[in-house]
């Protein structure tokens, strides 16, 4: 079970074998050494309190995942951007375990997020990750993987395969954190800190 309601086994759109020990076929991915739940990854570190509030830092300083607040800069509300730490609660995130992969609740507005589809004829340009009301969908799952073991450092990858990408690796305030395909440069590398 999990607190969301509704196990994800159940709905599990990858078929039989996708939360088995490969994991997502990757060195670090979930059943595997250094990834999540693993003797070095994110859970043996100290675990996930149920109901604890994490912030989500950008390796490139002290900014950190944001739920943006209002229609500016080119954003929308509950577009995530990165904006200077200062432990506001849409700044703050649950970590919800739904079987091999998480959800991320936002601490103020109780919302999870998940990737909206921009590009032809939308609004927005690119693809882009916002808050939504939970639904259990593909679209809203995403898991943690560590650097190097030990690091405390971690990829957050979606489940569509890109991770969580600070745009154009620009450390500045209302910057968008869109899906991307991995590189792994310091712009989508997160630090994962108790608030």
């Amino acid at each position: 079970m999990n607190n969301y309601g509704g196990g994800y086994q159940q709905n599990n759109p990858y078929g039989q074998g996708y939360n088995q020990q490969q994991g997502y076929g990757q060195p670090g991915g979930y059943g595997q050494p250094g990834g999540y739940g693993q003797q070095q990854g994110f859970a043996h570190q100290g675990g996930l309190g149920q109901g604890q509030a994490y912030a989500i830092k950008s390796k490139l300083g002290d900014r950190c995942l944001d739920a943006c607040q209002t229609n500016d800069h080119g954003n929308r509300q509950g577009d995530l951007i990165l904006y200077d730490y200062m432990g506001a609660p849409n700044q703050l995130w649950i970590i919800g375990q739904e079987g091999a992969e998480v959800v991320l609740k936002n601490a103020k507005s109780g919302l999870v997020l998940e990737i909206y589809e921009g590009g032809s004829g939308q609004s927005l340009p690119e693809p882009r990750v916002h808050e939504a009301e939970y639904n259990g969908s593909y679209g809203q799952k995403w898991r943690f993987q560590e650097v190097t073991p030990g690091s405390g450092e971690f990829y957050i990858y979606h489940s569509s395969g890109t991770v969580l990408d600070i745009r154009q690796a620009h450390n500045s305030n209302n910057t968008p954190v869109i899906p991307y395909s991995f590189h792994g440069q310091d712009n989508q590398i997160w630090r994962i800190i108790p608030a």
